[in-house]
């Protein structure tokens, strides 16, 4: 066996089995928020480019934008306990912002679209504001 394999082989079994399951669920939350915010920046590029066309493709990526993994929406279950539906409600009006949003681009309504994108921002900012420093606190 060459030792370049060997050092390979080593480090995929320290990353597969030393990562502790804290650190690979905080990763998945991690990269969520960074898919959701390309898209953001996407959007604001787009917005200042007059780009309907980006504007509406990365709104509706938000809009069907992918949940947490299984073991992060239990983990977000047991922090948040009873507030589970508020925190539902806040995804939810996010989801229906950037659909908003999307619509407005797709009309080429540069007005509403501008009105839309900040719904959008405060929909994500109320969300962040009632659970970023709580989801911390999973991992």
């Amino acid at each position: 066996m060459s030792s370049l394999w060997h050092a390979r082989l080593t480090s995929a079994f320290l990353c597969l089995f030393l990562a502790s399951p804290a650190q690979a669920l905080d990763q998945d939350i991690k990269d969520l928020m960074q898919e959701l915010l390309r898209g953001m920046a996407a959007i604001q590029e787009g917005i200042l480019m007059d780009d309907y066309t980006k504007i509406a493709t990365n709104a509706e990526a938000i809009v069907y934008h992918r949940g947490p993994n299984a073991d992060a929406r239990l983990a977000i279950s047991n922090e948040l306990g009873i507030e589970v539906p508020t925190f539902q409600i806040l995804n939810d009006s996010v989801r229906r912002k950037a659909r908003t949003l999307k619509q407005a681009a797709e009309d080429n309504d540069q007005k509403d679209v501008l009105n839309a994108y900040n719904e959008l921002t405060k929909a994500c900012t109320r969300c962040h504001n009632n659970y970023r420093k709580r989801l911390r606190r999973i991992n």
